[in-house]
């Protein structure tokens, strides 16, 4: 199969699961699991977006399945934004394609577009509950290296279910007294800075000593 023939093959793969998924009766999950499996089969290699074709389900699924998430609800309704999106896209349009792949290339990170298109709001129940689990994590982590003033405070907004506040506040203090902070450590506040979509705690991070 030349990369032609490949390339058409995964559009017929992708916009295939996109309409299962959005069909009624759909099992989101089993239909990413069965893309990931015919793109890794038949076009992985050889379509010029095979690879992160195969990621983005692999991601997509991931929500469901990770041990650090176990989210279906959550799953579910990223795999159907993503599928929504991908029928809007002009297959024919290579750039547009291409803009397509680049933004699902994170999905956890569309989160944030739920908000505006989600519908039943069921999948928010795991969001916070993960927001709320990763906080606290990070939380425990850098106890006795931030004072307890602020430490008490970001706590206090995580029990209140103020995630973002919660977050701003923690990388402030962090980065205010430049609190020494682990690799790990920096991933994870970035990631939910990101996640979140919180520019000031992505701005309060940029400014942590590597």
């Amino acid at each position: 199969m030349n990369q032609s023939e490949a390339d058409t093959r995964l559009d017929a793969i992708m916009t295939a699961a996109a309409r299962r998924v959005l069909g009624p009766g759909s099992d989101a999950y089993e239909i990413g699991v069965e893309a990931c499996g015919l793109i890794l089969d038949e076009v992985i290699d050889t379509a010029e977006h095979g690879g992160v074709a195969y990621a983005v389900w692999a991601e997509l699924t991931d929500v469901a399945s990770s041990p650090w998430t176990g989210a279906h609800a959550w799953c579910v309704a990223l795999t159907e934004l993503a599928s929504r999106d991908w029928l809007s896209v002009g297959t024919a349009d290579g750039v547009a394609v291409a803009r397509y792949f680049e933004r699902w290339q994170d999905p956890m990170l569309l989160t944030t577009r739920l908000f505006e298109d989600d519908v039943s709001g069921a999948w928010r129940t795991e969001y916070f509950s993960y927001l709320e689990r990763e906080l606290g994590d990070v939380l425990g982590d850098l106890a006795g290296r931030i004072r307890p003033l602020d430490h008490e405070t970001s706590a206090s907004y995580v029990e209140h279910a103020e995630y973002g506040l919660g977050l701003e506040h923690l990388t402030y203090a962090v980065s205010e007294f430049e609190v020494s902070t682990s690799v790990q450590e920096r991933r994870q506040l970035t990631h939910l800075a990101r996640l979140m979509g919180s520019d000031r705690a992505l701005r309060d991070l940029s400014r942590l000593p590597e």
